[in-house]
């Protein structure tokens, strides 16, 4: 849930880019800390209606830079120190994704940082 993953089809070229051309866009903000902190999350009602109305198998969690949700870069000591935190939540929730709805789904993670203005992609 911000606008700079969608500028410019942002988002759009980086789901086509890794094979993904027909999804369901689940955009809730800070969701990888949704994870960590409530076992009944709109995340994971929101996965689950996924899986059960579209067969959903593999499920891409993002996140980004600068994150309000997460009180933004300057919560954090440095740039490696955010980097931490959005990499232990997203396997956080990569886990429990996995063992609510099966070993079986793939979860894939990503951390969208920004480089020269502009926002790259780099897979946890």
């Amino acid at each position: 849930m911000d606008f700079r993953i969608y500028t410019n089809e942002t988002l759009h070229n980086f789901l086509h880019d890794i094979g993904v051309t027909d999804y369901d866009l689940i955009s809730i903000k800070g969701a990888g800390g949704d994870f960590t902190e409530s076992e009944v999350g709109c995340v994971l009602e929101s996965i689950r209606t996924a899986i059960e109305k579209h067969s959903v198998k593999e499920i891409i969690l993002i996140h980004h830079v600068d994150c309000g949700a997460y009180g933004g870069s300057g919560a954090f000591i440095s740039k490696e120190d955010e980097l931490g935190k959005h990499r232990y939540d997203l396997e956080a929730a990569r886990q429990r994704i996995l063992a609510k709805f099966g070993s079986d789904k793939i979860v894939r993670k990503f951390f969208f940082d920004e480089e020269n203005g502009q926002l790259k992609a780099m897979e946890f």
